[in-house]
């Protein structure tokens, strides 16, 4: 019965309609997927998404309760009201499968770029987050005020013009201390930033936000403490009044300057972004994006050397043993840093293959038909 078990993505799951050559073959989940522009039966059931959210170490009450999700978040397992509804973005959402009338229509980015709304000169210029999101360029309550992460954490090299100014987005991308060599240029933010706990090697040193971390009222005391959220959300920093209000992007959202046609025309952010259709140097190259998936199925150097997080991964409060361990990947999930053994490998996504309890009693009477039949036979 386990041998029947030891299947992965074949029928329906990732071969014909899925990943087959690098991308959704037929577009979509065909059948076992999003069936009904949503997960039927609403979500991940058990220690998941069951009652349309995360149950177990998760979600509860289907949202993030009080000024997180709550009147407008996840509250059916969906956005409801200008937010998943039917399971998808209604009006101007997931309808179709992707984005109709200001979303992904055609499946890549018209422009290289949000227009009218969008990245114009290189950040959120007026048509940006501007109604319970970045007023006067940042989140002013709760939020980004002035412009910026005050102290040692945005100020001065930080959302200031509604880019990095001064290391930062300046002409639509890293200048000077930021993405120069598709990494981080002595491996982090260098002031004000990631430094002494933050990207030293290509990972997190330490496998964490160590001494470099937000610790005044940015992670700590609602911050990721136990490898969650402890308070269970953003508390003192977090979504309040400037956050979700009405549980989705109101005005300055996705309307009229979103996904519009849907995809990276030029297939990548054209100036200061993913020119020639990827990170070039440091980037998405060789161990990237190159034909569809990651090439050496990592990112190679700096990055997801064995296929994972190695030395510099969640390690404690975090990804320890290589996954979620409780309301998570428990054995079958993140082991290895990867898919090993009851992850994506072979013994998956079973139920496609119905393996329902009825087809298993079948196989396991089927089994002890076998077994019988090769006993000795009792002659009188």
């Amino acid at each position: 019965m386990e041998e029947a078990r030891l299947r992965d993505w074949t029928d329906g799951y990732w071969s014909d309609g899925d990943w087959t050559d690098g991308d959704w073959s037929d577009g979509d989940w065909s059948d076992g997927d999003w069936t009904d522009g949503d997960w039927t039966d609403g979500d991940w059931t058990d220690g998941d998404w069951s009652d349309g959210d995360w149950s177990d170490g998760d979600w509860t009450d289907g949202d993030w309760t009080d000024g997180y999700w709550s009147d407008g978040d996840w509250t059916d397992g969906d956005w409801t009201d200008g937010d998943w509804t039917d399971g998808d973005w209604s009006d101007g959402d997931w309808s179709d499968g992707d984005w109709t009338d200001g979303d992904w229509t055609d499946g890549d980015w018209t422009d290289g770029d949000w227009t009218d709304g969008d990245w114009t000169d290189g950040d959120w210029t007026d048509g940006d987050w501007t109604d319970g999101d970045w007023t006067d360029g940042d989140w002013t309550d709760g939020d980004w005020t002035d412009g910026d992460w005050t102290d040692g954490y945005w100020s001065d090299g930080d959302w200031t013009d509604g880019d990095w100014s001064d290391g930062d987005w300046t002409d639509g991308d890293w200048t000077d201390g930021d993405w120069t060599d598709g990494d981080w240029s002595d491996g982090d933010w260098t002031d004000g930033d990631w430094t002494d706990g933050d990207w030293t090697d290509g990972d997190w040193t330490d496998g964490d936000w160590t001494d470099g971390d937000w610790t005044d009222g940015y992670w700590s005391d609602g911050d990721w403490t136990d490898g969650d959220w402890t308070d269970g959300d953003w508390t003192d920093g977090d979504w309040s009044d400037g956050d979700w209000s009405d549980g989705d992007w109101s005005d300055g959202d996705w309307s009229d300057g979103d996904w519009s046609d849907g995809d990276w025309s030029d297939g990548d952010w054209t100036d200061g972004d993913w020119t020639d259709g990827d990170w070039t140097d440091g980037d998405w190259t060789d161990g990237d994006w190159t034909d569809g998936d990651w090439s050496d199925g990592d990112w190679s150097d700096g990055d997801w050397s064995d296929g994972d997080w190695t030395d510099g991964d969640w390690t404690d409060g975090d990804w320890s043993d290589g996954d979620w361990t409780d309301g998570d990947w428990t054995d079958g999930d993140w082991t290895d840093g990867d898919w090993s053994d009851g992850d994506w490998t072979d013994r998956d996504w079973s139920n496609h293959e119905r393996f329902s309890e009825t087809s298993r009693d079948q196989t396991e009477m089927r089994s002890q038909s076998v077994a019988s039949a090769a006993l000795p036979t009792q002659t009188p």
